[in-house]
C-alpha cells in the first residue's frame, strides 16, 4: 500500500518506438525499420510483437550491431508472432534509429497494422 511514508518509484518506463516499411505487398519478405527511444531505461532485451498475420524470419536482424546484437523468434503473444531483440550487455541507453528487421507479411492487410515492444 502506499502510506506516503516512503516516495514512490516508476514501476515501468515508457519506450517509444517507430516502425516502418517501405512497401508491404502481399505474402512478401520485408525490412521493417525500427527507431528505438529508450528513454533512460536501459533494456537489455527487447520483444517485438507482430501486426496479426506478420511473422518473423528465423534471423530477423538484418545487420547485428554495437546496440542491437540479435533477433529471433520467440512464442507467441495474444495469437501474434513475436520476436526478441538481444541489446547489449549494459542495456540500450540512447536512441537507435534505423535497426532492421525481416518479416513476412500476410496474404492479406489485417484491419489492425499496430506493432507493440
Amino acid at each position: 500500500t502506499n502510506d506516503a511514508a516512503l516516495t514512490g518509484f516508476e514501476i515501468v518506463r515508457v519506450l517509444e518506438v517507430e516502425a516502418s516499411a517501405w512497401r508491404s505487398p502481399p505474402s512478401a519478405l520485408l525490412t521493417v525499420t525500427l527507431n528505438i527511444m529508450p528513454a533512460g531505461s536501459l533494456p537489455t532485451v527487447l520483444n517485438v510483437v507482430a501486426p496479426p498475420g506478420f511473422n518473423f524470419t528465423e534471423e530477423c536482424l538484418v545487420n547485428a550491431g554495437i546496440d542491437i546484437r540479435d533477433c529471433r523468434p520467440v512464442d507467441s503473444w495474444g495469437g501474434r508472432f513475436q520476436a526478441e531483440l538481444t541489446c547489449r550487455d549494459t542495456g540500450l541507453a540512447e536512441e537507435t534509429t534505423r535497426t532492421e528487421i525481416y518479416v513476412t507479411s500476410p496474404v492479406a492487410t489485417p484491419s489492425y497494422t499496430g506493432w507493440i515492444m
